[in-house]
């Protein structure tokens, strides 16, 4: 009898343990896809304003240029200079 209740102790709690086992493995595989696409999301995310920050900056070298272009080949100031 002792011999019978330990085997159906040992039957419900290996069941009890797989059905926990089950969802708690599901979640994990599920959590594990999320984790990877937020963290590509999040790195797309940042290149794309890194991508943004490069641009306003080469376009701000670009205008300073040509304001350089501008001042140098401005004629009133040619005769500034040469007096």
């Amino acid at each position: 009898m002792l011999l019978r209740r330990k085997s159906i102790f040992w039957t419900l709690w290996l069941s009890y343990i797989l059905i926990l086992l089950i969802p708690v493995t599901v979640t994990f595989v599920l959590y594990s896809n999320m984790e990877k696409t937020l963290i590509d999301n999040a790195n797309r995310a940042n290149l794309a304003m890194l991508e943004q920050a490069r641009q306003v900056v080469d376009s701000n070298l670009q205008e300073m240029e040509q304001f350089g272009v501008q001042i140098a080949t401005q004629p009133k100031l040619q005769t500034l200079l040469d007096d």
